[in-house]
């Protein structure tokens, strides 16, 4: 089996439904071709997170854009990345669409103006009970 040694950061984009759903087709039969009598269900070959990250992604056109989509953790990749990327390549999805990004509050993060207002932030080292003393 190939394993690659590198992992790249990937950033998902929506995911496109109807290359999904063509991904999870794809997925059955190879278990129905290849491993149909065996204990382990389709999502042994590619896992459902991986369907999920490939699905965002678009087509993909090149051998290393799949692996560098998988983060080289696909240990059947050796196997089936070359019939997984003819099935990417026939495929008429759009590109990949990127998420829209979260507004700052939704990320846990403090405004500025809002920081400053509670005394975060200043840079004085003071806190507010110890300058009133």
């Amino acid at each position: 089996m190939y394993l690659t040694s590198h992992k790249k950061n990937v950033t998902l984009g929506i995911i496109n439904k109807q290359l999904k759903k063509a991904i999870v087709k794809w997925q059955t039969e190879i278990w129905t071709h290849d491993f149909e009598d065996s204990l382990f269900r389709p999502s042994a070959i590619l896992a459902n997170a991986a369907i999920e990250s490939l699905s965002s992604f678009g087509n993909l056109e090149r051998l290393i854009d799949l692996e560098n989509t998988m983060g080289g953790s696909w240990a059947w990749f050796g196997k089936y990345s070359d019939k997984l990327l003819d099935l990417s390549k026939t495929l008429d999805v759009a590109p990949k669409q990127p998420k829209p990004s979260k507004p700052w509050a939704a990320r846990g993060e403090k405004h500025v103006s809002e920081a400053s207002e509670l005394g975060e932030g200043c840079g004085s080292g003071v806190k507010e009970d110890q300058a009133k003393q």
